[in-house]
């Protein structure tokens, strides 16, 4: 089933995504410190976010990798979750290597950034104005 562009970006829905964000800040012990909600009107109306957590661990490839899970249980939202958790150094590395994950976020003209802390804010910076110029 598609999901029309105005539900998309309605009041409801956006609630229910931040509910899920916070929802990960509040109950998750590795520090969540920016999530990306980007790509934010698919026709599919998956959540694509990205978040960085201070303690995630670090496998170092340098390489981002995306779970999916239904959020059948949060209407409106009738698409799935796209996960792509990580650490600040992990973020710095993919980006390095030019990521198609951050790729996508960089490319993304209807992105929603939620920063923690400055560091979460220097991280974000430093994700959308690499190759800026």
């Amino acid at each position: 089933m598609s999901v029309q562009y105005d539900t998309m970006l309605s009041t409801e829905y956006e609630k229910r995504v931040e509910e899920l964000i916070r929802y990960h800040k509040e109950h998750k012990s590795e520090g969540l410190l920016l999530a990306i909600w980007y790509n934010r009107t698919n026709k599919a109306g998956n959540v694509y976010l990205l978040e960085v957590y201070r303690d995630f661990p670090d496998p170092g490839q340098g390489r981002l990798e995306t779970f999916d899970f239904s959020l059948s249980n949060r209407p409106p939202i009738k698409g799935r979750l796209k996960l792509t958790p990580t650490s600040p150094t992990e973020l710095q590395e993919a980006s390095r290597r030019h990521d198609r994950i951050l790729a996508q976020i960089r490319r993304s003209r209807d992105k929603k950034k939620y920063a923690f802390d400055d560091i979460g804010e220097k991280l974000y910076n430093d994700l959308v104005n690499k190759n800026a110029h």
